[in-house]
């Protein structure tokens, strides 16, 4: 075999080594984004019973309000019939509990028809990429016994 077929085959290697370490980011990147949107879910879901449990007490009732750093004050709910809710885009509107509620409920199951849809891809990747490095180690083999003929 000529140097320069060799040198065209070794180019494929790196090709595809180039290819894997691309997979290899992609699904880094999927990963995080599951944990980003598993974590967020995770918001809602905390919101949704929270809600769902206030709206259940009688208002004249002490609840613990988070404020941030693990500290909590002690607070009366002037009005559970009616909470702020954001909409997207840093706007936020009044809307009713029963509103909130299903608002909340529908992004919680949005969040987690996208948590699996990445989770697939994930997948995905992972099987060609394992496909990918079976082929590189084959054709990196082929060029080892090649060459040292």
């Amino acid at each position: 075999m000529s140097e320069e077929a060799v040198g065209s085959r070794k180019e494929s290697v790196d090709d595809k080594l180039a290819r894997l370490d691309f997979y290899k980011a992609n699904m880094q990147a999927a990963i995080e984004q599951v944990g980003f949107l598993n974590a967020v879910a995770q918001d809602h879901f905390r919101a949704l019973e929270t809600l769902k449990a206030l709206s259940e007490k009688d208002v004249s009732k002490e609840v613990l309000l988070p404020i941030g750093g693990d500290i909590h004050l002690f607070a009366a709910v002037a009005d559970a019939s009616r909470v702020i809710s954001g909409i997207g885009a840093g706007i936020s509107v009044e809307r009713d509990v029963k509103s909130a509620l299903e608002h909340l409920e529908k992004t919680i199951k949005e969040l987690a028809e996208k948590e699996v849809g990445l989770s697939r891809s994930v997948q995905q990747l992972e099987a060609e990429a394992e496909r990918l490095a079976a082929e590189i180690e084959k054709q990196y083999e082929q060029e080892t016994k090649k060459s040292s003929r």
